[in-house]
């Protein structure tokens, strides 16, 4: 697969997360992150190979990607932790395949093959 841009792979992880996860957890949620948003950072870290220190890091110095996630605020390394452990695999796993099968498709501006 050609190189992806990571705010392009953050937009469609995020449309992904959205028809994934609910909003929140429970109705008593801090709603600081939303759990589709959190959903699209581990589906970066596992596409990018990031720890969840490197993903602290890099959403904090890419401002575009923060945008393209709708964060207001970088969630700290042990937040995507928790999150991580409350979901299974099966899930992070078929949301990454859809990202990447999405990422695959030919858009309206893709260049002929």
């Amino acid at each position: 697969m050609p190189e992806v841009g990571l705010v392009r792979f953050g937009e469609v992880a995020l449309d992904v997360a959205q028809a994934t996860v609910p909003r929140y957890r429970t109705a008593f949620s801090k709603h600081q992150f939303t759990q589709p948003q959190l959903l699209a950072i581990l589906c970066l870290m596992r596409y990018e190979d990031w720890t969840y220190r490197e993903a602290e890091v890099r959403l904090a110095e890419h401002s575009e990607l923060r945008r393209a996630l709708r964060l207001r605020s970088v969630p700290d390394h042990t937040t995507l932790n928790r999150f991580l452990r409350r979901l299974e695999e099966a899930n992070i796993t078929d949301a990454l395949n859809e990202v990447v099968h999405r990422m695959a498709l030919p858009g309206p501006d893709a260049a002929p093959r």
